[in-house]
């Protein structure tokens, strides 16, 4: 069995998702779940997202790990207390939690000392088989991994006979790319007329509006996305925050590479600090700041950002999987070198992508 872990915001799920694809494309004969328990006792951003967003559609499938089978995989107790707040699938069924989200942090807590004892005398053996994207000790086994760690050569060469566990958010183009076609197919949103949980219906309306906007001149049409408020707080020692020369520059690549008039450009800007954005980017005249879409109704950014026909995307898997689901003709990315404090972006050779 192959369990892949599930954390973080919705731009991490869909990575990880993918890595859940290209295990089951790589063993097809193996059983291949996922482990959602992070979310238990976690509710950075918006909860898990993936199931929400995309369960109503057919191509989206995704299957829960038992308690039992994540116990196989692991060696460790895992959290037994789904809030009522999730919504999850499991045994051919979607379900919700039936506890408090307070009873949930709380059994995540009292569930480490036991665990620390079982680390004790199970981790040595299970250590080659919790395989980590960069090598990490993602499981706080407190033991040391291999010297030489090549995830990807790793996930290649697995024994099926072992249960593997697989944390990471696998956001390198190497592991989603032989999926992406697929996960495309999954990943369909919601349409901009349904209501959706926290959109109110002035919020569907305006987003109804820039919708048929876009799609009214999807030649012109550029998003932007500025991510800063994250970032300047509880990841301001990991992100960097992008510089006004990167978003000018990047306008001005994106109108020499697609031959638009700076002019005639229609720049619609994402942004979660909608007053810096407007001081910013005000170098383009023909402007407008969305920030409206918020809480359980955030991924309408990324919906409206993958209409428009060309994508500036920030240091951010959110935006840069609003430029992976754009299926426009001719459609132009540029992504910053910049990304991490402690390390530079991927060079990506996905078509029409270029690094600034």
């Amino acid at each position: 069995m192959l369990v892949v872990r599930i954390t973080s915001g919705l731009g991490n799920q869909m990575f990880q998702y993918c890595f859940y694809l290209l295990l089951k494309r790589l063993y097809p004969e193996a059983t291949v779940k996922a482990d959602l328990t992070w979310f238990y006792a976690h509710n950075d951003h918006h909860g898990y997202e993936l199931q929400r967003i995309f369960g109503h559609n057919p191509g989206f499938s995704i299957e829960e790990a038992g308690y039992a089978e994540l116990f196989r995989a692991t060696g460790l107790i895992p959290n037994l207390l789904m809030p009522g707040s999730m919504t999850s699938f499991k045994n051919g069924r979607e379900y919700k939690g039936r506890f408090s989200e307070k009873g949930a942090v709380r059994f995540e807590d009292l569930r480490r000392y036991p665990n620390r004892v079982i680390r004790e005398f199970t981790m040595k053996k299970r250590l080659p088989f919790l395989i980590d994207e960069n090598g990490a000790d993602a499981l706080g086994t407190g033991m040391s991994l291999p010297g030489a760690y090549d995830a990807y050569q790793l996930v290649h060469s697995l024994d099926l006979s072992r249960d593997y566990y697989f944390t990471g958010f696998w956001t390198e183009e190497r592991f989603f790319c032989k999926v992406l076609s697929e996960a495309v197919a999954a990943f369909v949103f919601p349409d901009f007329s349904e209501g959706f949980f926290g959109e109110t219906e002035e919020e569907r309306g305006k987003n109804k509006e820039l919708s048929e906007e876009i799609k009214e001149d999807r030649e012109h049409s550029v998003s932007i996305h500025l991510r800063r408020g994250d970032y300047l707080k509880e990841y301001k020692d990991m992100f960097r925050v992008l510089s006004r020369d990167y978003y000018e520059s990047a306008v001005r690549l994106l109108c020499d590479r697609a031959g638009l008039d700076m002019e005639r450009l229609k720049l619609y800007i994402f942004s979660d600090d909608p007053e810096r954005a407007e001081s910013e980017l005000g170098f383009i005249k023909n402007r407008r700041v969305i920030s409206h879409n918020r809480g359980e109704a955030s991924f309408r950014d990324m919906q409206l950002m993958s209409l428009c026909g060309h994508n500036i995307i920030a240091n951010s898997t959110f935006s840069q999987w609003a430029a992976l689901l754009n299926r426009g003709k001719g459609h132009l990315t540029v992504y910053p070198r910049a990304y991490l404090k402690e390390r530079d972006n991927e060079v990506k050779s996905l078509p029409g992508w270029m690094m600034l």
